[in-house]
């Protein structure tokens, strides 16, 4: 029998040019096709001229939605299923991660004014997800935490649109924990002073509301233009679903991503040697959330290069909170259990001197304990110096343990 197949299809846009259609069965399987007139691939493991099935698509979609809690307050507030990700993008796929928009062939010639944001308190306030759809906002940020985006010009808060996608992330504080905002700039901070390429980050507030803002490293302002920048983490690029991002529930293992590394990056050497300095950073801040979703590679016209790093935080000074990391190392995963020859070993296996990395990114940390201190001292931070001084009592004892093995 001829036809149609039936279903529901959204039509995929990447750098505003149409690329491809996201179709969903009547089964809810999905099923990604390109259009004629791509130019790119929306995913280094999808290379243009081809058809793919339900596993590759679902894992590249899925991984443009939230997380957790957020993902079940967006589908309630759009009367979808939270476990349908064609339902969900097609509600707010306009704005994701990278340069992806999801809509129909209207989409992108909606150019409506941008709406200015006169309080970004009660913008971010009420349960952030319910308020912002409610508003009619059509962003997909994936990530667990309480988030939204904005658009920033000039100094000038407004919301994002399809013609003016978002510029920055708004990170709100976490019912259960307070200080995470506090904790995650004091992190992202260090990390820039001792070298590692993350995005810029300020801590404020409104009103009685404070949140961490984060410069968005897939998108430019050029001449008061927008424009998006392609990228992807490495749960798309390896293919597996978000609920499969950490190693012992099935998820990538470091030496997965160093081998996604070596195959795409046009830079694999300093691109292996930052990322032997993010696992060390992790380590010494007792970052136990270093998975596959926190890590993405950013696509260029001169080749793919990984992504500044993001959502840097000390998350086993909670109490509660599990002290085993996302990915191990050496087969190692929980923190305190690691040690200085597990490392070695860990980096041998990326193909490059385990011990010769180690020391020179130890050489490269030495002054870590005292560069964090006088990031303590920042103005925004006086409110949390209990929390911040437990993280770098912990990155001391740490950074001794690696040294006097």
């Amino acid at each position: 029998m001829g036809g149609k197949m039936s279903g529901r299809n959204l039509i995929v846009y990447l750098n505003g040019n149409k690329t491809g259609i996201l179709h969903e069965s009547r089964s809810s399987a999905l099923r990604f096709t390109y259009t004629d007139e791509a130019e790119a691939p929306i995913s280094l493991a999808m290379p243009l001229n081809a058809v793919y099935g339900d596993e590759q698509t679902r894992a590249f979609f899925e991984n443009l939605l939230p997380e957790g809690d957020l993902r079940e307050m967006v589908a309630q507030a759009h009367r979808v299923s939270s476990n349908n990700p064609f339902s969900l993008l097609k509600e707010i796929g306009r704005d994701c991660a990278g340069a992806v928009v999801l809509g129909d062939d209207l989409l992108l010639n909606d150019t409506t004014s941008l709406q200015e944001l006169f309080d970004v308190e009660q913008f971010v306030s009420k349960n952030d997800a319910i308020l912002h759809y409610e508003l009619g906002m059509r962003h997909s940020l994936a990530g667990a935490q309480f988030k939204t985006t904005v658009t920033i010009i000039n100094d000038t808060y407004y919301i994002p649109s399809p013609f003016f996608p978002s510029t920055h992330i708004i990170k709100s504080a976490n019912p259960r924990f307070q200080d995470l905002v506090a904790n995650e700039f004091f992190c992202m901070t260090l990390a820039r002073q001792i070298g590692l390429n993350v995005p810029n980050v300020s801590l404020l507030s409104s009103g009685s509301l404070v949140y961490l803002l984060v410069e968005r490293f897939d998108r430019l302002i050029k001449s008061d233009k927008i424009e998006r920048v392609h990228q992807e983490d490495f749960c798309q690029i390896l293919g597996y679903l978000s609920s499969n991002k950490y190693e012992d529930e099935g998820g990538p293992r470091l030496i997965q991503i160093v081998k996604a590394i070596d195959r795409y990056s046009k830079q694999r050497a300093a691109d292996l040697a930052s990322l032997a300095k993010l696992i060390i950073f992790n380590y010494l801040m007792g970052n136990c959330d270093g998975h596959a979703k926190n890590l993405s590679m950013i696509h260029s016209s001169t080749g793919p290069y990984l992504a500044p790093f993001y959502d840097l935080v000390a998350t086993s000074i909670y109490q509660g909170r599990s002290t085993r990391n996302a990915t191990s190392i050496n087969g190692v995963f929980d923190l305190e259990s690691i040690d200085k020859a597990a490392i070695i070993k860990e980096f041998d296996q990326f193909g490059i001197s385990g011990k010769r990395i180690l020391a020179l990114v130890l050489r490269d940390f030495k002054d870590i304990v005292s560069i964090g201190k006088e990031v303590a001292r920042h103005k925004a931070l006086e409110p949390y110096q209990a929390t911040i001084n437990l993280i770098i009592g912990n990155m001391s004892k740490r950074l001794d343990r690696l040294a006097k093995e």
